[in-house]
């Protein structure tokens, strides 16, 4: 009786990961949904709280995989430019189907399609982020910038879908 009382409370949460580069004063995050690939990419100033909280997501655990040597303004471009497309080819090599290439509506969600979310993180982001960041080493001009942490953050979300609409709401402590 009160393990339902407990679930009739609880709060509808859809696990998912999230690529963030930067710490505390800039980041810029891509977050590729496990529903159907769709990729979104945010950058935004932060305070200097550290948990991730971005619009219906809410961090549970990050894992530092690497860093990049970027400006904090590069950030964003670098996740179009280098990484996404990579994410795009590893989803469909991966899942065997095409990314989601425009966003739908909420309600055109369906949880029985997403994909595995550990898989996710391991073969697709983490994949696609290291190779973006190997191709990027000795390149010129990376000597006069700072190396910013790469993190793989699991979220759990309130709803199915993208985790944003259009910029990043807020960070937690």
């Amino acid at each position: 009786m009160l393990a339902r009382l407990s679930n009739l409370f609880a709060s509808f949460k859809a696990p998912s990961v999230v690529l963030v580069i930067g710490d505390h004063s800039w980041i810029s995050a891509l977050h590729c949904v496990p529903e159907d690939g769709f990729v979104e990419i945010h950058s935004t100033m932060s305070p200097s709280q550290t948990t991730f909280r971005h619009g219906c997501a809410t961090e549970t655990s990050r894992q530092q995989i690497a860093t990049v040597r970027l400006s904090s303004a590069d950030g964003m471009s670098f996740l179009q430019d280098a990484v996404e497309p990579k994410v795009h080819k590893l989803w469909a090599d991966t899942f065997a189907k095409k990314p989601q290439l425009e966003p739908q509506a909420a309600e055109a969600y369906n949880q029985a399609v997403s994909v595995d979310v550990a898989r996710l993180a391991d073969e697709v982001l983490q994949l696609a982020v290291l190779e973006a960041i190997r191709e990027r080493e000795g390149q010129p001009g990376l000597v006069d910038v700072t190396p910013l942490p790469v993190y793989v953050v699991h979220v759990n979300r309130s709803r199915l879908g993208r985790i944003s609409s259009d910029k990043f709401t807020s960070w937690g402590d």
